[in-house]
């Protein structure tokens, strides 16, 4: 006779179910993780994370830009490095947690021999595990795309980037990073992009050895939305008389949308630019997402593609190159992209993924006075809770034209925490001559890409030239001039009817441009920034509108009764006095050409372009109070100082000495007695112009302080500058 009860069975049947139960637990308990943004490699290929706010990551750049406000951002290598070092060329000087995040160099002689010059060895130096870590290779070997793990799409050679090469694989290290060559030289262009983070932020150090497999596979994977959850499509096809709005899609439940396909019943110049996509989440009075279908969707305002056996078309030209001569071969590709583009039935699409809490709702806009008819619009949505640190996506056009001198087209001016990932970029002249189609007409091109992040006056420098920003390297030099398109990067229109246009394209998707309080995307048009231009762009960016980052207190050492209010004592002080000096960007060369005649003259025409303000240089300890907010995640210490010592003789000469470098400084920090870390600011090419230096301090040391002790103590043998500081505090996040 069986027993009533089998206990081996219940015993099974017991293990089961807490097998079950803990299952459910534990995916409970991941469904409540928040996201984590990913850093490193997971950036490349993790895309449908692109929506996360990011915290405690910081955008640098540093490149060859010609630090006088002029145009030698690499011809004569003036400021082809940061400083040298013991024979060495230094392209990067990073302390702490950081990852290069993007690079670009162009190092070809267009004008002589259209050889490319990527000679000499590259030495990249890290930490990992906390050891130091160092890699020599031929510098070629980290462009070309065939040497692992500097791999194609990720790698993008000279031949394919108009006579420019791009690295997207991320390097990424514990503390600090140094890359250096052995080769200078004439016609060195380049530019790295870099993150730096909180001590403590897990990062994935650089191998020679990683696998980049994953990252490859999502940038060949051209034309599949960012996110592949399961999702719903929603197909309509409307008319759109002459001014009219019309509506497309609406939802009323949270969710995001993965993916806009949007076909034109017939393509046309004035659809692209005309008819315009709105776009609204949780019931905003404005709409979030505002553009003509031509940017939006990656292209301009004509017609693309050129139909097959169409006739060639040529803009400049002809003239010689090493010996051969040729002409500028004009055309218009559809862009393919990883977050836009045209697919090959016609249809272009928008990847970015667009996360609502609420409602949300698209709308298609024609302000033009012509009909347009049969426009199909499919919107592929997910109904599922975003993730809480999600922001909203937004695209915002504008237009200048004509551009205004000496003040750089405004891409992009936004208040708010968010970050910034690309634009596609129209810029067309004005008063173009088909009569000398031999002679330059798009000197506007040399306009430099200029960042300005958190309320910071010193720009970051994103760009030697406007073409260089979305990866080429010369315009108009018929030997490496095209339209390309590729994963984030590209120049799909170069066409001329009565003005000369060109369409450039630029996505952060590893690599955005993370900001706390405000940003603004500045365009230079022409070598000194006034060349007259008809410039228009849509910005893609995600933000929440309140700002995480707020000014608590501020204190200029010229002000005595501040500098007692706040505590201020220095010691060991070797310099102390009062300078005029601008900050970098569109003005500064007015500044530059005034105090050189100034100096011949006895005049003081620079002033009227010039900030004064009065600080010191010392040897020894700095000590100071100052006021946060107590409900603060950390705060931001800001200093002004002179890019370099007003001793530096030949800063203000037309024939400079070469190299002029400022020496670095450095100092550790302490908040009320505890070590917050070492505050360093790199050698640098001496300038006529204020800095503003960041040094950022962890929750640790000032959560619940109203106010903290600083103190300030530069490294033995070396000086510390300041003429301001000013506090920020972080707000702590719901």
């Amino acid at each position: 006779m069986k027993p009533l009860l089998d206990f081996g069975s219940v015993r099974r049947a017991s293990g089961w179910l807490l097998t079950f139960l803990f299952l459910v637990c534990a995916l409970h308990v991941a469904a409540q993780q928040p996201a984590s943004v990913p850093t490193g490699l997971d950036a490349t290929t993790q895309l449908d994370r692109l929506p996360l706010l990011r915290h405690d990551v910081w955008f640098h750049a540093v490149g060859s830009e010609d630090v006088t406000g002029g145009n030698d951002d690499g011809f004569m290598a003036t400021f082809s490095d940061q400083y040298l070092e013991n024979g060495r060329y230094v392209l990067l000087d990073a302390h702490g947690p950081a990852c290069v995040v993007f690079s670009w160099t162009s190092r070809i002689d267009v004008i002589n021999s259209n050889r490319m010059n990527f000679d000499g060895e590259l030495t990249i130096e890290t930490t990992a595990n906390g050891k130091p870590q160092r890699q020599v290779l031929p510098f070629s070997d980290f462009y070309q795309g065939n040497h692992k793990p500097f791999l194609s799409p990720l790698v993008r050679n000279e031949i394919e980037g108009q006579g420019a090469a791009s690295n997207f694989v991320p390097i990424c290290s514990e503390d600090g990073i140094k890359i250096s060559t052995d080769k200078g030289g004439t016609m060195l262009f380049y530019n790295i992009y870099y993150d730096t983070y909180s001590r403590g932020t897990p990062l994935k150090p650089y191998s020679e050895n990683m696998d980049v497999q994953p990252a490859l596979e999502r940038w060949k994977a051209i034309g599949q939305p960012f996110d592949s959850r399961p999702s719903k499509t929603t197909t309509v096809k409307v008319d759109l008389p002459a001014q009219s709005t019309v509506p497309l899609w609406t939802s009323s439940e949270p969710g995001t949308v993965s993916a806009i396909y949007l076909k034109l019943g017939k393509m046309s110049d004035y659809a692209l630019r005309h008819i315009r996509i709105e776009a609204y989440w949780d019931g905003q009075f404005l709409p979030a997402v505002n553009s003509p279908i031509g940017p939006f969707f990656g292209t301009g305002y004509w017609v693309v593609p050129d139909p097959p056996g169409a006739k060639p078309r040529y803009g400049l030209g002809p003239i010689k190159i090493a010996g051969e001569s040729g002409r500028v071969r004009l055309g218009r590709i559809a862009t393919r992209a990883l977050p836009v583009g045209l697919n090959n039935d016609g249809a272009f699409y928008n990847f970015f993924p667009m996360p609502y809490f609420r409602s949300a709702r698209f709308e298609l806009v024609n302000d033009s006075d012509i009909p347009v008819s049969q426009v199909e619009v499919s919107v592929q949505s997910i109904a599922a809770q975003p993730a809480p640190s999600s922001a909203y996506f937004h695209a915002l056009w504008r237009e200048e034209n004509p551009t205004v001198p000496h003040r750089d087209y405004t891409v992009l001016e936004t208040r708010g925490h968010g970050h910034y990932v690309g634009a596609v970029l129209i810029f067309s002249s004005v008063n173009y001559n088909p009569a000398k189609q031999n002679e330059i007409q798009r000197w506007y091109l040399e306009g430099d890409a200029r960042f300005y992040i958190d309320g910071n006056r010193t720009l970051v420098d994103a760009s030697t030239g406007s073409e260089d920003y979305y990866h080429g390297g010369w315009y108009d030099v018929w030997t490496v001039d095209k339209v390309i398109s590729a994963p984030v990067t590209g120049s799909p229109v170069h066409d001329i009817d009565s003005q000369d246009h060109t369409v450039g394209y630029r996505f952060h998707l590893a690599d955005a441009v993370p900001y706390y309080r405000s940003f603004r995307f500045a365009m230079e048009h022409g070598p000194e920034g006034n060349l007259p231009s008809n410039y228009s762009s849509t910005a893609f960016y995600y933000q929440v509108d309140a700002p995480v980052l707020d000014l608590t207190d501020r204190f200029a050492l010229d002000d005595a009764q501040s500098k007692q209010s706040h505590a201020y004592t220095s010691k060991q002080v070797v310099w102390q006095g009062c300078r005029y000096l601008p900050f970098e960007g569109d003005r500064q060369i007015l500044f530059t050409k005034a105090y050189r005649e100034d100096a011949k003259k006895g005049t003081h025409e620079a002033l009227a372009e010039a900030l004064h303000q009065c600080g010191e240089r010392v040897m020894g300890p700095v000590e100071f109070t100052v006021s946060l907010l107590p409900s603060n995640s950390g705060i931001k210490l800001r200093r002004v100082l002179d890019y370099s010592p007003p001793d530096v003789p030949g800063q203000e000469s037309n024939h400079r000495p070469h190299p002029l470098i400022a020496a670095a400084e450095s100092a550790h920090v302490f908040v009320d007695g505890a070590d917050a870390g070492e505050w360093y600011t790199a050698p640098r090419h001496a300038r006529l112009a204020w800095l503003e230096d960041d040094f950022e301090i962890p929750a640790k040391f000032t959560a619940g302080k109203k106010q903290v002790k600083i103190r300030i103590e530069p490294a033995p043998g070396t000086s510390w500058s300041a003429y301001e500081y000013r506090v920020y505090s972080y707000r702590i996040q719901p």
